[in-house]
């Protein structure tokens, strides 16, 4: 194994596999690269999001991930892991459904990545359930709503390591007496939410908004609405948290307020905003701790003395800003008192989402905001500068058509150790190499040997970098027939082995490169003593070409000079011919047929040096980009005969 303190010098030289990172980049921003711009990979069959930098984030690096799970109009949906820098850590290889909310969180000491997915077509809300998958990347849990509901899209969140908070939407019949259709009965889309016993599934408290609301106090207008077949949606419920005192936060959004639920009775013990609001603002002039609009993702802070959400400042009905903003407002429950403490207001560009949208107070203080329907995620410093901020994706051309969406982003710490192997790849002469979900390689091996069940020696080391590294060996370089590759943690130790990879399928390549010495090769296979037999099953559908091509231009040098030979015999004889003719003054021409053949041959030969340089012998009709210079190999060798 190679020692870790092995120099720079020592790598190899490489390019990545990962495309460039973009930092506000204008095409991408004018759409050039398409309304949702992601990247593929050689040695995985995923593909992942494109970020374009408006201002990097690896001035934000403190070693954690970003967590964004893209979908709408033209977005496929799928949770992702990236790296600072954009790079792909982790995504699911198959489609789980609509995908939100993806983050991380503890359950029992262990940490978890956690979602919702399932339907979200149904009026702003979901019909689905929650996964909980572990650090291998394997299921550990799906999570039901109870009592006869479906789980919604807007919130799963883990309490205290062993229950979780869900919301839910269920069709309810409801007297609309305080509403303009007085006197009539009709339905409403019910708010509720759940906590629930993980290992039980069954819901430890369940609350109903209807139970505990007037449907007056909703500033979305009922219109038409209210048959079964059309819910009025009045509440909204769109986040729920919880204190010490074990009562619960929640968030409406078509009330514009932020509700505090006991969480013994269901009573609504204050409401923070709307029309039913219990507190007085202190705020300095010009700010307003009291009037929001669509709001998500309220969350305590501070020890339970602030409150922090994002404002989307507008929904379907009303538009407050130009600006969506993250709030910090500050709440004294005793007074009855709050005050804007702090908004997050990104200057660089004019993001307004109607709907969605995240806020996370990170662990040193820094605040994230997620944009929602728009595909943003900016970080601040905690007095509201503007650190990283970046596009997932979509480019701004595009912001406000919902081509590409992200509910909620995120920043988390996470540790990825996947049981796959690592994917390798050979394609074309060139290794490509990644692992899926690994947080932990920072090195790789190459190592290769002579038989599949020998010793494998070391053949280079090379760095990490991205997702995905391409790895081009030296000309001149040796490497024998089998070739795997090892991923290496921080200390150099290995992690997991790759398939092996048998380079005999493409032996003429590596010959015509140099990189394979053919006698050493040849020596050190029979080095045990056996004898080296011709296996022709290692040949390639190339291998065969080039040998026929072989076959052939033997075949026609040989016919060349046989063709010459006998057109001597014919000449002497054409002379004679010749003479005659003249003394009785006809016309005369050489009358061999194998002259004719040759003056044949003779112009088709020129015209192919005219038009050609060089005798192209093979000349396949399409070749991707990457295969050219193995065409041109094969040309070439072939032209040389």
């Amino acid at each position: 194994m190679f020692p870790w303190f092995v120099v720079l010098s020592s790598f190899l030289s490489l390019a990545l596999g990962d495309l460039a990172v973009l930092d506000n980049n204008a095409e991408y921003n004018d759409g050039r690269f398409g309304p949702y711009v992601t990247q593929s990979y050689r040695s995985s069959d995923v593909n992942s999001p494109r970020l374009n930098f408006m201002k990097p984030f690896t001035s934000c690096d403190d070693g954690s991930f970003l967590f964004v799970a893209p979908r709408g109009g033209k977005a496929g949906s799928k949770p992702y892991i990236l790296d600072a820098k954009g790079h792909l850590i982790w995504t699911a290889d198959h489609h789980y459904g609509e995908v939100y909310n993806f983050q991380a969180q503890v359950y029992k000491g262990q940490q978890y990545l956690t979602f919702f997915a399932g339907d979200d077509t149904i009026r702003g809300h979901g019909a689905g359930k929650y996964y909980m998958i572990d650090q291998h990347y394997n299921e550990f849990r799906q999570i039901h709503a109870a009592n006869g509901v479906k789980g919604d899209l807007h919130e799963f969140q883990i309490i205290d390591g062993k229950t979780a908070l869900i919301t839910a939407y269920h069709v309810v019949e409801a007297k609309l007496g305080d509403t303009e259709h007085e006197g009539r009965d009709g339905y409403i889309w019910e708010s509720l939410f759940q906590e629930i016993d993980i290992e039980t599934g069954e819901a430890v408290f369940e609350w109903r908004a209807s139970e505990h609301v007037k449907l007056s106090e909703s500033f979305d207008p009922i219109g038409s609405r209210g048959s079964e077949g059309d819910p009025w949606d009045f509440f909204h419920i769109n986040s729920v948290d919880k204190d010490l005192n074990n009562n619960y936060l929640v968030s409406s959004r078509y009330l514009r307020s932020i509700l505090y639920i006991s969480g013994t009775t269901g009573e609504v013990l204050w409401h923070l905003g709307g029309k039913e609001n219990s507190f007085t603002d202190e705020s300095d002039p010009g700010q307003d701790a009291l009037h929001f609009v669509g709001q998500h993702h309220a969350r305590w802070t501070d020890n339970y003395n602030s409150i922090t959400f994002f404002d989307n400042r507008a929904d379907w009905t009303s538009q407050e800003d130009v600006k969506s903003a993250g709030t910090k407002i500050l709440v004294d429950t005793e007074l009855k008192t709050v005050a804007v403490d702090r908004v997050y207001v990104n200057p660089i560009h004019d993001v307004l989402s109607t709907s969605q949208g995240s806020l996370q107070t990170l662990p040193n203080g820094n605040i994230l905001l997620g944009y929602g329907f728009n595909a943003v995620i900016t970080e601040f410093s905690p007095h509201g500068e503007v650190l990283c901020d970046a596009y997932i994706g979509e480019p701004s051309s595009r912001f406000g058509t919902g081509d590409v969406q992200s509910y909620r982003n995120f920043k988390f710490n996470w540790t990825g150790l996947p049981t796959t192997e690592p994917s390798f790849r050979l394609i074309n002469g060139t290794f490509f190499t990644s692992w899926l979900g690994s947080t932990e390689v920072r090195s790789w091996s190459l190592r290769h040997a002579f038989d599949e069940d020998r010793t494998y020696d070391d053949l280079a080391l090379f760095p990490k970098e991205g997702f995905e590294t391409r790895l081009e060996l030296s000309a001149g370089q040796n490497i024998r027939r089998y070739v795997a590759i090892v991923a290496l943690d921080q200390y150099g130790k290995d992690l997991a082995w790759s398939k092996t990879i048998d380079i005999s399928k493409d032996v003429d390549f590596w010959l015509t490169r140099g990189i394979v010495d053919a006698a050493s090769y040849d020596a050190e296979y029979s080095s045990d003593g056996r004898d080296r037999e011709v296996d022709f099953e290692w040949l390639s559908i190339r291998d065969s070409m080039i040998l026929s091509v072989l076959g052939f231009a033997v075949t026609l040098t040989g016919a060349i000079v046989w063709l010459l030979s006998t057109q001597k015999k014919e000449e002497r004889a054409d002379t004679a011919d010749i003479e005659q003719c003249s003394y009785h003054h006809a016309e005369c021409k050489p009358m061999g047929v194998m002259w004719k053949i040759q003056s044949l041959l003779s112009s088709k030969l020129k015209r192919i040096s005219y038009e050609h340089e060089h005798i192209a012998l093979l000349e396949p009709e399409s070749v991707e980009p990457d295969e050219a210079s193995e065409w041109s190999v094969a040309t070439d060798r072939g032209a040389a005969v």
